[in-house]
């Protein structure tokens, strides 16, 4: 028993979450990344405050003919409802050559917190018959990505987005690692930016938010 015991004591610290570590800090955006247990890549996360109303960043991430515009190197996205605020998407990412593009299938769920004033969209790989995997992609796995949206006060809001994939394939994960560094920084930026053109209809029900 006390051998067991003494096994789980020396094993606690290596099983136990890693801290976030610094990455960048331009434009107002942090980014952090963590080794995740037993992962050769790294989990990537970027915060800001950015001088967008919430109704008009929800509504650009909603409209999917919008996405190409800001989600970083998305060059395909097609998506089926499978419940009221939960959908299958497909998407696909170009990357340059001679690395081969990537796709994903994915289940995209919704949920917000009204009182909070906060919305939150996750995103994790499942199977889907309608995509089936294809020459043109190496087909890539999402283990943990989400975006949180808080609404603060003068209409600015607090954006988080933390992405945990893995692309397979052939790729050193040093280059993984270095590609996936900058994609939280250039996704809210790119994301921000869209939001405030003239095509953007604020979604109303987070209008008074």
């Amino acid at each position: 028993m006390c051998f067991w015991l003494l096994i789980s004591i020396l094993l606690t610290p290596a099983l136990a979450e890693q801290p976030w570590e610094a990455v960048s800090d331009k434009d107002g955006i942090q980014v952090f990344r963590r080794q995740e247990a037993g992962a050769s890549v790294f989990a990537f996360r970027g915060e800001a405050d950015v001088d967008v109303h919430v109704s008009r960043l929800i509504a650009t991430q909603r409209d999917r003919n919008k996405s190409l515009d800001w989600v970083d190197l998305l060059t395909e996205i097609e998506y089926r409802m499978v419940g009221e605020t939960s959908a299958h998407l497909y998407m696909r990412y170009g990357l340059s050559w001679p690395i081969q593009d990537r796709d994903y299938v994915v289940l995209r769920e919704v949920e917000y917190e009204p009182e909070k004033k906060v919305y939150r969209v996750r995103y994790q790989s499942v199977d889907d018959p309608q995509w089936p995997e294809d020459d043109c992609c190496v087909r890539a796995m999402a283990y943990r990505t989400f975006w949180q949206f808080t609404a603060l006060e003068g209409g600015k809001t607090h954006v988080e987005v933390e992405v945990f994939t893995d692309p397979k394939g052939a790729i050193p994960t040093w280059l993984v690692n270095l590609v996936q560094k900058d994609w939280p920084h250039n996704s809210i930026t790119r994301l921000s930016e869209r939001a405030m053109k003239d095509d953007v209809t604020p979604t109303p029900e987070l209008a008074d938010w």
